[in-house]
């Protein structure tokens, strides 16, 4: 068929007939939604359409067939396209990339998070509202770009939003573990601004006497009597104006601190922007893709490989309401991409071995019959369904597409474990091999290229 212009019949009475252009981008896609449409044609400089009635906004309904007809029309004359692939914009902070998806994706979920065993939506208008609110909260206490923000905090949503207020702001954010003991780094140094997600945090934090403290989670504090310390939601409705304009800084976005290095581990704004959108290129990331975050922010591979990517391809980041609960909600959410150490692939393997029927059992002869490769589609037809997929579903890894890998490599035992579901880790800076769909049935052709 001829590429340029295609002449196309659809089944809907009021779709009649449709000509559209050739495009490399949704910014060069128009979609004309009317009770009644004619012969519609668009040239490559131009676009004309005579249109039998006006716009009708009344019927949702009539507007979602007539997407779903042109989705039809597309299918047939070039193939597939991919609506949610479009060409990386270019920007130079963290907080510009969150106003370019704010823009350019207003009203779609930019994040998701469970509260009280509830899961709660943002959009990313409502994350780029709520940065420059805290943005302002902070800047009217006195923070600008010659502050650092310590954080101590596990993977939550008001930890990130701070972090970007703070880069808003031209500041710098220094990421402590939580769980680790740090009380000698603090006492060494002259805090003005920190944030502590708990009790625990909070005591550590008291060792250096920080001038402002925002905590995070107040549950088990009572009402604190401490002058320097205030809650998140406080903090958030405390702004007095909206904030100016992203602060461009030479400072480093995040500072990670190390013991073998007196500086620790800096990263800046334009190291992270450039390798995140190597890696998105790379691994084909979209904003339909779904992402775990339940690693602590205190990693650097948390910002390198999922935050800052978040921000680039702008899919939706996924926060469990707390460690402890984190395989629970990743069963819950099916993630597509997910970012894990060594350790973490390996606490997943021993998960399943411990809860595998006992050995000399029939269930368990029945495992090894499907999880050994073997030659044969019917028999990996029956294995996928019987044993791979089910175990796919309770590690909640059914839909996953992008297995990252960050640190060591991972052990024998795991990599063969993984193998044979059709998982591959791979690190981030390298190339994705040929995933195991998990999104619709394989087909018995795609069964039997099951790696051993």
């Amino acid at each position: 068929m001829r590429r340029g212009r295609h002449a196309c019949r659809g089944s809907h009475s009021s779709l009649s007939a449709c000509f559209v252009p050739e495009y490399k981008s949704l910014n060069g896609l128009i979609i004309f939604l009317s009770a009644d449409f004619t012969c519609c044609k668009a040239n490559s400089g131009a676009t004309a359409c005579q249109q039998s009635a006006q716009l009708q906004n009344s019927s949702s309904r009539c507007n979602s067939l007539i997407l779903m007809e042109f989705l039809c029309w597309h299918g047939r004359c070039y193939g597939s396209i991919d609506l949610f692939s479009v060409e990386l914009p270019m920007f130079d902070s963290l907080p510009q990339a969150l106003l370019q998806q704010a823009q350019t994706r207003g009203d779609w979920t930019a994040l998701r998070y469970k509260q009280f065993g509830i899961w709660q939506r943002r959009s990313w208008s409502e994350l780029a509202l709520e940065v420059s609110q805290l943005a302002a909260a902070l800047k009217g206490r006195g923070f600008d770009s010659t502050h650092s923000l310590v954080m101590l905090s596990e993977a939550r949503v008001e930890a990130l939003l701070l972090a970007l207020a703070a880069h808003w702001l031209g500041g710098t954010v220094s990421l402590l573990d939580p769980a680790a003991d740090n009380r000698a780094w603090l006492a060494k140094r002259s805090l003005a601004f920190a944030v502590a997600d708990g009790l625990e945090a909070l005591l550590q934090l008291r060792n250096a006497s920080p001038e402002v403290v925002v905590l995070l989670d107040k549950r088990g504090l009572g009402e604190t009597q401490d002058i320097n310390v205030i809650d998140y939601a406080r903090l958030l409705s405390d702004y007095a104006a909206d904030a100016v304009d992203p602060v461009q800084s030479p400072a480093a976005a995040f500072l990670f601190p190390s013991v073998d290095q007196p500086l620790g581990v800096q990263l800046s704004h334009a190291d992270l922007l450039a390798g995140a959108r190597q890696l998105v290129n790379r691994h084909g990331l979209s904003a339909r893709d779904q992402a775990l975050a339940a690693r602590v922010f205190a990693a650097s591979g948390q910002a390198r490989y999922l935050l800052t990517p978040w921000l680039v391809a702008g899919f939706c980041l996924n926060f469990p309401e707390a460690l402890t609960t984190r395989d629970n909600d990743r069963r819950e959410l099916g993630p597509t991409l997910v970012l894990g150490t060594r350790e973490s692939y390996a606490r997943l393997e021993l998960w399943v071995r411990e809860r595998l029927p006992l050995p000399g059992s029939i269930s368990h002869r029945l495992y090894q019959w499907a999880i050994a490769p073997a030659p044969g589609a019917l028999r990996r037809w029956l294995g996928y369904w019987l044993i791979r997929r089910p175990l796919l579903d309770v590690l909640g890894m059914s839909r996953l597409s992008t297995p990252l890998l960050v640190g060591d490599a991972l052990t024998a035992s795991s990599q063969t474990f993984f193998a044979a579901l059709g998982i591959r880790p791979v690190a981030p800076d390298q190339d994705s091999p040929a995933q195991q769909s998990p999104a619709f049935t394989p087909p018995v052709a795609a069964l039997m290229s099951v790696p051993s």
